[in-house]
């Protein structure tokens, strides 16, 4: 499987510390703020999805924490969604397998995360901007 594709905060942790020591509700707000980010691309991603009962992009969700926003698609419920995604083989419960061709840089999610990835920039730029701004550190 291929490795995430990440966009990196240069000097977060930095700014987490003192965001706390401000004000501990701004620091919190570092995790909407990658949120927003990861929404892009789930936004971006959900129509290039293949349909067939629609469980597949039901799974598709933005989720983040203190240091990362993150896109995660497929459940326990849903444990095909790697193989849509990269290719591989798939058992069949009665026997014999599905093949798909792997492609290592996927088929939907990840190029749309490459696609938007300056836009995921920006808007986490905008957002931790508007932070600094808010705790009274710059602007």
């Amino acid at each position: 499987m291929a490795g995430p594709v990440a966009v990196r905060v240069e000097g977060l942790r930095e700014l987490q510390k003192i965001l706390k020591e401000v004000d501990g509700k701004l620091q919190r707000q570092i995790r909407v703020a990658l949120n927003e980010g990861a929404k892009i691309v789930v936004a971006a991603g959900r129509p290039t999805l293949p349909v067939v009962s629609g469980a597949l992009a039901a799974t598709l969700r933005p989720s983040s924490s203190q240091r990362e926003g993150r896109v995660t698609l497929g459940t326990g419920a849903v444990p095909y969604a790697g193989w849509i995604e990269f290719g591989g083989k798939i058992p069949h419960h009665g026997g014999g397998e599905s093949v798909r061709p792997y492609i290592r840089e996927g088929r939907y999610l990840f190029p749309a995360a490459v696609r938007k990835t300056d836009q995921v920039i920006e808007v986490c730029d905008r957002a931790v901007s508007d932070l600094i701004v808010k705790a009274g550190l710059g602007g």
